[in-house]
């Protein structure tokens, strides 16, 4: 097996996911005006942002809003990247779930069923200090970015700047 495809299998499990999910839920929550929670849908979309190089390279704090993230691709002429957005959301859709699962079933998150809402539990320092030094806190910096750009728009808005139809 080449090194590519065991990093892609490395990088691309649902423990990962689980993580990267809870803490995009986690600056959600703590962003939103209300302190609501995400709905399961943005977690999807989350996902695919996190887990794609073309997606991920440009979420940053020098970009302030998921609007200007998106306009990004079109002021690099870059619109056909986020135009298949949608394919790797669908490409992704079975791993984000067990993700999702896994975060549910390992106390990450709670699933709100009527709402269809994941609300994130604490991790205490024990269990972060565990992922400190992995490379994947950089993907968790930036799960928090994005958490804290989509607690500033609703659902129907956001889903609309990324062109994802329901």
């Amino acid at each position: 097996m080449s090194s590519l495809v065991e990093e892609y299998e490395e990088w691309n499990t649902p423990l990962i996911g689980a993580f990267l999910l809870w803490a995009f839920n986690k600056s959600y929550v703590e962003h939103h005006s209300t302190n609501d929670a995400a709905v399961v849908i943005e977690d999807f979309l989350v996902y695919s942002l996190l887990m794609s190089k073309n997606y991920n390279e440009r979420i940053t704090n020098r970009t302030t809003s998921v609007a200007a993230y998106v306009q990004s691709f079109t002021d690099k002429k870059q619109s056909d990247i986020l135009a298949s957005l949608v394919s790797k959301i669908n490409e992704d859709k079975e791993i984000a779930l067990k993700s999702v699962d896994f975060a549910v079933s390992f106390g990450l998150l709670v699933w709100d069923c009527e709402t269809a809402k994941l609300y994130p539990k604490s991790m205490d320092d024990n269990q972060m200090s565990v992922l400190k030094n992995l490379p994947i806190m950089k993907l968790q910096k930036k799960a928090e970015i994005l958490g804290k750009w989509f607690s500033q728009v609703n659902l129907n808005t956001l889903l609309s700047l990324f062109g994802v139809v329901l």
